[in-house]
């Protein structure tokens, strides 16, 4: 079967006005058991408003995390200068679960601290810093994180990224306990 015959799901927030104050930072955590299986990824991330306008709008994926790798996280953002670099899908990493249990056995909170004056970007996967990236990191025409975004939830199925599905795979489900926005 193909991913044509399979439907994803996702939820987008209603604001669209998430971006960390001058000087200040937007951290959003969300607390989820994934969905397990080959072929579907949890994934929990941000847009810029102007969705016509990918990558140049701007994408911070919180986390994806792939069925197909069961202890894995990945964190990336997207750019005009770093959409599709290595890690495939962005400029990012993959964070393995310390204790190497799949992140579908039990609730995990993922999160990104976004700040502004300094600019950057960091991850956190049960409160361990995963990742940070700087307008360093894509240079100053890829820092696009400067302008709003809103925030998708989303069980994906198949897909160049997410792998073929496994039909025993589904029903898949993802559980989402708490989403938390901080401005501080």
């Amino acid at each position: 079967m193909t991913c044509q015959d399979y439907w994803s799901a996702r939820l987008l927030s209603v604001a669209h006005d998430l971006l960390p104050p001058p000087h200040g930072s937007l951290t959003i955590a969300v607390r989820a058991r994934a969905a397990p299986g080959a072929g579907v990824a949890t994934s929990m991330w941000t847009w810029g408003n102007d969705v016509a306008n990918w990558p140049a709008n701007g994408e911070i994926d919180v986390a994806e995390q792939l069925g197909r790798e069961p202890d894995q996280v990945h964190t990336a953002i997207q750019c005009p200068t770093c959409h599709e670099t290595a890690p495939p899908f962005g400029l990012g990493s993959v964070y393995a679960a310390p204790d190497k249990r799949p992140y579908a056995d039990r609730f995990h909170t993922f999160a990104v601290r976004w700040t502004r004056d300094p600019d950057t970007i960091t991850w956190f996967v049960d409160g361990r810093r995963a990742d940070t990236r700087t307008p360093a990191d894509t240079g100053a025409a890829g820092w696009v994180f400067d302008q709003p975004m809103f925030l998708l939830l989303s069980v994906r199925v198949g897909g160049p990224f997410v792998g073929e599905v496994a039909p025993e795979t589904l029903p898949a489900t993802a559980l989402i306990d708490d989403v938390t926005v901080i401005r501080a």
